[in-house]
């Protein structure tokens, strides 16, 4: 479903813009499809009901298993690995597919009968599954950042970090203390760890990353978490070394002030989805 991150497009609903791929593409056209059958040939409209979350199922499902389960490893896209890019194009087309949803349920509503309006219950549990799998995947930029933890206070392998914090003697000033960009200024820079510092360039790279495919509140939504996770990190991990704690905190201060809004991106003209109400037109 998210095969071909590289050609993402966008498209609008609501007002709202959302980067996807052509497979997202493909399934509005055939949702459009479904609701002018439903609402030319009323006696098919449970049947297209059906059809249709099936369909909705199917996404999810496709999508997960290309994306979260690393599918697209070995599948005919043949991607070499699965990147920030490709897992913000995924969570947009998850987001997109569930704000249509009530759109969907109260278009196929209005073409079924009264009595047959149960059936439309499922779409409240494929709506909790679309939610759960949204946040999946905003998990995983956590997971990123809790390996970046490791390779950058622990595991010793990266010259630019330093050796692993628990070999440091923290009565001792660093004498030296890596560039963090010109936009950013460490308060006391010179309590600043290099481990530190390695570890908030990889951040502010992993923001630079999701701000081109993220909206600016899903963006602070996913930094929010990140924030959760290092500070909870930080009380189990650096309660020893109350000069590290203040670093993450310090840490989480300045991604809080620096996060920026999305940039206007340069564009193709955004095709329109569709609007459901041309369906319902009598």
């Amino acid at each position: 479903a998210a095969a071909s991150p590289a050609v993402s497009k966008t498209m609008l609903f609501q007002n709202n813009k959302y980067r996807v791929v052509g497979s997202m593409q493909t399934m509005v056209t055939l949702i459009c499809e479904y609701l002018n059958c439903a609402h030319q040939f009323r006696p098919l409209s449970m049947t297209v009901c059906q059809r249709m979350m099936e369909l909705l199922r199917l996404f999810n499902k496709e999508t997960k298993r290309l994306v979260l389960k690393a599918g697209a490893l070995s599948s005919s896209a043949r991607l070499p690995s699965i990147k920030v890019k490709v897992l913000a194009v995924a969570a947009q087309c998850i987001e997109l597919t569930s704000a249509m949803m009530p759109s969907l349920r109260i278009s196929l509503a209005s073409y079924m009968l009264p009595k047959y309006h149960m059936l439309l219950n499922d779409m409240d549990v494929i709506a909790k599954e679309y939610r759960s799998h949204r946040d999946a995947l905003f998990q995983k930029f956590v997971s990123m950042i809790e390996v970046e933890v490791d390779r950058a206070f622990h595991s010793g392998d990266i010259p630019a970090a330093g050796p692993p914090i628990e070999t440091l003697s923290w009565d001792d000033v660093a004498s030296e203390v890596a560039a963090a960009g010109d936009d950013v200024k460490i308060a006391h820079p010179e309590r600043a760890s290099k481990a530190m510092m390695y570890f908030l360039q990889k951040v502010r790279l992993l923001h630079n990353g999701l701000q081109k495919y993220l909206p600016p509140d899903q963006l602070k939504e996913v930094f929010s978490r990140i924030f959760s996770e290092l500070l909870f990190s930080g009380l189990l991990v650096y309660r020893l070394a109350a000069v590290m704690f203040s670093q993450v905190l310090t840490l989480s201060f300045l991604l809080f002030s620096h996060l920026s809004p999305l940039p206007t991106p340069i564009l193709r003209k955004a095709p329109s989805i569709p609007s459901f109400l041309r369906c319902m037109q009598t």
